[in-house]
């Protein structure tokens, strides 16, 4: 059959008689039907935080907030030397 399909000789009308044909599933067979059914995404508990992954994420963000107030306090400091200096 594949061969015949690759060198062309089947048609569409041929291929389409003998492709694998899935039936449908039922209606609603794979979804969640309660409202705590864990088949649904917002119902299963997350993946558990490795504890060193979560030290690292801390660790992280303290030194970007460290390094954020620092600019946004050099950046105030610059903007208050400018405006506050004599106008012309």
């Amino acid at each position: 059959m594949r061969s015949m399909a690759l060198a062309g000789e089947a048609g569409a009308d041929v291929l389409e008689r003998y492709t694998p044909k899935q039936k449908p599933a039922v209606a609603r067979a794979r979804k969640a039907r309660k409202a705590g059914d864990k088949r649904g995404r917002e119902n299963k508990s997350p993946m558990p935080v490795c504890g060193a992954e979560a030290v690292k994420t801390a660790k992280k963000r303290k030194k970007w907030a460290t390094g954020a107030s620092m600019e946004a306090a050099t950046t105030v400091r610059e903007h208050l030397a400018r405006t506050s200096g004599q106008h012309a």
